[in-house]
């Protein structure tokens, strides 16, 4: 029963910790629009201000690099928790081969692992796929970003290529990447994975508390059974 306990607590630790690190590398997302105003780009990573003929240029060039790092950060998530799904899955397969236990509390733990560890692992995919989704809408405003980086060198070109890249950074947002809807779904899965196993907790010690009473109430029944017959045989 050990694998038991230890196949749901180490899932739900990881759960938790994944979920941490997961909302704050959701965070850290692209450049801000830049208003092209005849003023150089000013690169919040680098603290440094550019030519303001190249304005346009730079700021896409800085949207390019950032785009790909928060694909790269994506899909590595990604695959974490593809990973783990995977683990949750073993688990949850390990669980199922194990003969039900009959001690009580091993079989309220058999119980909520059987109900618990499927909801993580199919959690995990759910996360995983989504990771995924954000990887390829951020390569895209990379790519997008990167083609306006190599316009003409004219100052018309230079302010076309900045309102493509402030454009790309309004599609970039609308396809929801930067939700943490997701991360609040999974937060509430958990929550009530945790919630379910309380209950049945509970659920087992008001089965065992009537039990006990019933066996109370018939100790109490025999004993007064017993003074009966006892008062009736000294009667006689």
């Amino acid at each position: 029963m050990s694998f038991i306990h230890g196949s749901l607590s180490i899932v739900e630790l990881l759960s938790v910790v994944f979920l941490s690190s997961a909302a704050a590398s959701c965070a850290s997302g692209l450049p801000r629009p830049h208003a092209y105003d005849g003023q150089g780009y000013y690169d919040e990573y680098s603290k440094k201000t550019g030519s303001p003929s190249t304005a346009g240029r730079d700021f896409c060039s800085r949207l390019s690099s950032s785009a790909q790092s928060n694909a790269t950060e994506h899909r590595t998530a990604g695959w974490i928790t593809g990973a783990l799904g995977l683990v949750a899955a073993g688990a949850t397969a390990g669980v199922l081969a194990t003969d039900q236990p009959t001690n009580a509390d091993a079989k309220i733990r058999y119980k909520v692992s059987v109900v618990t560890l499927p909801i993580t692992a199919a959690l995990f995919g759910y996360l995983a796929s989504g990771q995924f989704s954000m990887a390829d809408a951020s390569s895209s405003a990379s790519a997008s970003a990167s083609t306006a980086t190599g316009g003409g060198t004219t100052s018309t070109d230079d302010e076309d290529a900045n309102a493509t890249c402030n454009a790309t950074i309004a599609t970039w947002e609308s396809s929801g990447v930067t939700s943490t809807a997701p991360f609040a779904a999974a937060v509430g899965k958990l929550a009530e994975a945790k919630k379910a196993e309380k209950k049945a907790a509970a659920d087992q010690a008001d089965a065992d508390a009537a039990k006990e009473k019933a066996r109370t109430s018939q100790k109490k029944a025999d004993e007064d059974q017993s003074k009966a017959d006892e008062a009736l045989k000294h009667g006689k």
